[in-house]
């Protein structure tokens, strides 16, 4: 794994990741390796079409399926949008079911299904770091894991416990027909550099956002009004979903606790202490941002792959770091702690940023959107 370091960051992975997909960087576009990539475009996107046609099904359906996606590889918020549903959806006393292809864990299902109840013996590699946090929030909810999430659905319908479903990354998913279509765009960083995989983060084109009934411009509170992606997103918007309501949310942050102690820290509490920021997300920058807009200092920015798994020689070289930084605390998200080696001991203190995922524009119209399914599906 190649390092890329300087006083301030550490990325452990490749640069090209961050700086050419997410952030469209100019200085690469000569690179050959962009040329090379974009040489293989068509090729994937040949293979998309072709999936997305084969696997095409109208299975039959008794319960409404809501799905939370997006047309990007990761950085819009998804989880937290997942949960936000959750809990509209329980406050009106319905028995939410959720369907999931458990993205990053170890034991995959080739052939045989994974229905869980997501009891306390199962574990992050059974899981993947997102269907596992899901659980420990709503212990409640049903988490149906599949990488064939249409029969997993329908085993889950046979099973009775729930009716109404959420499917998680499920706007590129065709097998399942969905009641509502809700798609999540990054407002501070939308579409990368704009290229379709593996050219950039584009799963799909641009033009794919009609198909969905609502769209949510997440982290709206992280792009100024002269910010140029802005007003490109806002021109793209009216040119290609005119009629779709656009609604905007923001990821706001609570406190934060510590990992091990259950322990609550005001971010106010942390103003004047000494901080490492740790992540392996997507959209690091959108994690290390929320933290700048506290007014904490953060000295030290270390930034993995998405969903990478944290080896024990890794968790060692971090504190190795901490102690010699004099590091106070160090910052990262419930995703990224999950996915630490059980059993080593914080010889700093790590603290997990707690969020909440708010619609600041546009709640009314989701409401709405989610009453009238409910409505139609009323006994």
């Amino acid at each position: 794994m190649r390092n890329k370091n300087n006083r301030d960051v550490i990325e452990k992975g490749n640069k090209f990741y961050w700086h050419f997909w997410h952030l469209a960087n100019e200085r690469i576009a000569g690179n050959l390796v962009l040329l090379a990539l974009k040489c293989l475009i068509p090729i994937y996107y040949a293979g998309f079409l072709f999936n997305q046609f084969t696997r095409k099904k109208n299975i039959p359906k008794k319960y409404p399926v809501i799905s939370v996606g997006n047309i990007t590889l990761g950085g819009t918020g998804k989880s937290p949008c997942v949960e936000f549903l959750i809990k509209k959806l329980l406050s009106k006393k319905r028995k939410v079911g959720l369907l999931t292809t458990g993205y990053g864990r170890e034991v995959k299902d080739e052939k045989k299904l994974v229905f869980s109840p997501m009891k306390d013996n199962l574990n992050i590699k059974e899981t993947g770091d997102e269907s596992y946090l899901f659980s420990k929030h709503f212990p409640e909810v049903p988490v149906f894991i599949s990488r064939n999430r249409a029969e997993s659905f329908l085993n889950a319908t046979r099973e009775k416990e729930c009716d109404i479903f959420i499917m998680d990354d499920g706007f590129q998913y065709p097998c399942i027909g969905k009641d509502l279509e809700i798609l999540l765009i990054n407002k501070r960083n939308p579409f990368g550099n704009g290229s379709l995989f593996p050219g950039g983060i584009l799963r799909e084109p641009i033009d794919s956002m009609r198909r969905a009934d609502i769209i949510i411009l997440t982290h709206a509170d992280e792009c100024s009004s002269e910010n140029s992606k802005k007003i490109e997103l806002s021109d793209m918007l009216l040119q290609k979903a005119a009629q779709i309501p656009v609604l905007e949310s923001i990821h706001k942050p609570l406190y934060f606790e510590d990992s091990l102690s259950g322990k609550k820290y005001q971010p106010e509490e942390l103003i004047d202490k000494k901080l490492l920021a740790l992540s392996s997300l997507a959209d690091p920058f959108s994690f290390e941002g929320s933290l700048a807009k506290l007014g904490l200092n953060t000295v030290k920015k270390i930034r993995f792959l998405d969903h990478y798994i944290y080896k024990t020689e890794d968790i060692v070289w971090l504190y190795d770091i901490a102690k010699r930084e004099n590091i106070d605390f160090i910052l990262t998200t419930e995703k990224d702690w999950v996915r630490f080696p059980k059993g080593l001991e914080a010889s700093t203190p790590t603290l997990c940023l707690v969020i909440d995922f708010k619609i600041i524009k546009g709640e009314e119209i989701l409401d709405d959107f989610l009453n009238k399914v409910l409505e139609e599906y009323k006994a």
